[in-house]
């Protein structure tokens, strides 16, 4: 067009170079004369990069259409803007030349803290098994506590069985020999222990006799 170059001359002829080294190719090499070439560059024509190689990265295809705008205002105002916006790219920050969409914001967070994310996470699995574990040896522990509670109760109740059968076994005796007192207590001692036929009909038997009248 005539017009004077500059620093966006520049940019433009390094978003070219970026252009061929995602495409393979020149910006202009599908026209067929220089004719073509310079009326395309004129109207500031660029193919879609994108047409060209589909799998290259947004974030570049972004900064080569960029620095190759059809109006240079547009474009970095100079080499290092654009430099700097590679050099993002490299470091997997934000491109400034690219806008991005939630959901890109979101992948590029968790690539950039994946590791993090990782770590966090496995963190989080071992609380979880080791809070899995604390609570199977805290029920394992309680259930042994109720087993070892029912054993003791099952022999405190067993030793009171064998307690009241001895103590009725004495308030027969000592009925059969005629001491009604001490038959009778005896078998209160018994039925104190344990509700046991023998001890209530050792009561029973000693109505009357000695004047002792059973309870």
């Amino acid at each position: 067009r005539g017009e004077a170059t500059g620093p966006y001359t520049d940019v433009y002829a390094l978003g070219g170079i970026l252009f061929e080294l995602l495409t393979g190719r020149s910006p202009r090499a599908h026209t067929a004369t220089a004719e073509q070439q310079l009326a395309w560059a004129r109207e500031g024509f660029l193919p879609p990069l994108l047409g060209l190689q589909p799998d290259a990265p947004r974030e570049l295809v972004a900064i080569a259409e960029r620095a190759m705008a059809r109006v240079p205002a547009d474009r970095y105002p100079t080499a290092a803007g654009m430099a700097e916006d590679l050099q993002r790219w490299t470091q997997g920050l934000l491109v400034e030349a690219h806008s991005y969409s939630a959901v890109e914001r979101i992948a590029r967070w968790l690539r950039v803290y994946r590791t993090v994310l990782a770590l966090a996470a496995l963190g989080l699995f071992g609380m979880v098994v080791v809070g899995a574990v604390g609570f199977q040896r805290a029920r394992t522990e309680r259930d042994r506590a109720q087993k070892s509670e029912q054993a003791q109760k099952a022999l405190a109740t067993a030793a009171r069985q064998d307690r009241a059968r001895l103590l009725a076994d004495r308030a027969d005796r000592a009925l059969r020999e005629g001491d009604v007192v001490t038959a009778k207590a005896f078998a209160v001692a018994s039925l104190q222990d344990d509700e046991l036929p023998d001890a209530r009909g050792v009561l029973l038997r000693s109505w009357g006799q000695a004047g002792v009248t059973p309870e």
